[in-house]
């Protein structure tokens, strides 16, 4: 009947599909308030096209729809493996109604590929309507500052905004800026979302150093103590020699540490302290990496000719930093 036609137009609809045994497939779908309904599908038919059958069969915009399937929910999206393979042995949906409103906006902001627009001039009600906001957080974290405040202390709601960007971790509640779960995945998708992180966090080595990973100028937000802490400060030059900058002075004067990265990042050497500014060794190895660091070198190397010569053997750009203008005051 037109269930099955409407099962069979929709059944070509991209997603997860509820197969078939044989030709075709009888499914049992019952409201919470005892109304059901049988609808004969077309094998292959996707979960958008049940939704189409039940639609044509009891008159229930395909919108305003959630059908359960157990305890989770068929959705239209492709989905993995494992929830296809419950999907083939349904027979059964337990059907849940979506308010209007809601149904319409979802609707809405779904088709939408900037649905943070439409979200800034909807009512209130819609920016405190928790399965609106999922959807476009799932999408664009950053409209986690559009949610009403109850939303914002909403943990899937804020896990669902800052995984997808991690700087909305600066529109969660205070609360959730003090979960480790939700401050991992959101350092983990922007290192600088640890400035928005609570202080606790901030001194977590595990948190900072997913930071450093994912951005090395996150050190800054550290806490003084990990800026403090030799292994992650060489974390971070390592990945980033400009994020030397933040490191304890402390730290600037050890030789190790900072040998290790201006070796690598040879610019780095403007961060360390006047003592290594001044050690051949150190100096020549950020000089080897980039000519440029020479500019930081202390005074009394640079009237050294020895040390200018040395200098342009391991890096000939060396000799274009030599001059009186180009020399940083030190």
């Amino acid at each position: 009947g037109a269930a099955a036609e409407a099962c069979g137009a929709a059944a070509t609809v991209a997603g997860a599909r509820v197969a078939s045994v044989g030709a075709a497939m009888a499914i049992s779908v019952c409201a919470i308030s005892g109304q059901s309904w049988e609808l004969a599908t077309e094998p292959g038919c996707s979960v958008g096209g049940v939704k189409a059958a039940l639609e044509a069969a009891a008159g229930i915009p395909a919108r305003e729809q959630r059908l359960i399937a157990g305890v989770a929910e068929a959705v239209d999206e492709a989905a993995d493996a494992e929830t296809v393979l419950k999907l083939a042995q349904a027979r059964f949906f337990t059907l849940l109604r979506r308010n209007p409103e809601e149904a319409l906006w979802l609707e809405r902001l779904e088709k939408m590929a900037f649905p943070q627009d439409a979200l800034r001039r909807a009512p209130s009600e819609i920016k405190a309507n928790r399965a609106v906001m999922l959807s476009v957080v799932n999408r664009h974290g950053y409209s986690l500052k559009l949610a009403s405040q109850e939303l914002r202390d909403d943990h899937e709601v804020v896990l669902a905004a800052v995984s997808q960007a991690g700087a909305a971790l600066e529109y969660a509640s205070e609360e959730l800026r003090g979960q480790r779960d939700v401050v991992l995945a959101a350092v983990r998708s922007c290192g600088g979302a640890l400035k928005h992180a609570s202080a606790i966090l901030r001194d977590d080595r595990e948190v900072v150093l997913a930071a450093i990973a994912s951005h090395a100028g996150a050190l800054r937000f550290a806490s003084e103590d990990l800026r403090a802490d030799a292994d992650v400060v060489c974390t971070a030059g390592l990945k980033d020699g400009a994020s030397l900058e933040y490191a304890s002075e402390g730290l600037l004067g050890e030789r190790d540490l900072v040998h290790r990265v201006v070796s690598r990042h040879g610019y780095a050497l403007r961060y360390a302290s006047a003592e290594l500014r001044g050690d051949w060794e150190v100096v020549l190895s950020a000089v080897a990496q980039d000519g440029s660091a020479l500019k930081h070198a202390q005074g009394a190397l640079l009237a050294d000719s020895e040390f200018i010569r040395k200098a342009t053997l391991v890096n000939e750009f060396a000799s274009d930093f030599n001059s009186p203008a180009l020399v940083v005051a030190n």
